[in-house]
């Protein structure tokens, strides 16, 4: 099974959701292979910043405690949500030979999935979302 190495962060919560039982800081952030919304603890004394780039991948992570769950888009929070378009311009940009291929050999899929399929799906917003922010970087 192929998992993410690195992410963005999306937001920081030094002392975790005002909701939960246990208070810990976690952090939301956005896998730039496969673009996963991950939801982690981060390591204790660690601040984390919007659009900072983190290893989590399966060796030793400096800056993370452990990844608590894959999260769907309806999980983020509004500090997330304000980020999320941020960073997916920010992994294009930093990708951009491998996203230029992909739309050149996959734009008709990409319509597809765009223009026909109507779905509330956290993969079918995201490819909405990478592709427009794909035609903005490369306008």
């Amino acid at each position: 099974m192929k998992v993410e190495e690195k992410a963005l962060v999306l937001d920081f919560l030094p002392r975790g959701r005002s909701s939960d039982y246990k208070t810990e800081p976690l952090a939301q952030l956005l896998g730039k292979e496969f673009f996963t919304l991950l939801e982690v603890v981060a390591r204790a004394g660690i601040e984390l910043k919007s659009l900072d780039e983190v290893y989590v991948g399966k060796d030793d992570r400096p800056a993370i405690d452990y990844i608590k769950r894959r999260i769907a888009h309806k999980d983020l929070t509004n500090n997330s949500l304000n980020e999320l378009d941020r960073a997916i311009e920010k992994i294009i940009a930093e990708n951009e030979a491998r996203f230029v291929e992909f739309y050149n050999t996959h734009q008709f899929r990409c319509l597809f999935f765009l223009y026909i399929i109507d779905c509330d799906n956290t993969a079918i917003f995201l490819l909405k979302k990478i592709t427009y922010s794909f035609k903005a970087v490369f306008k």
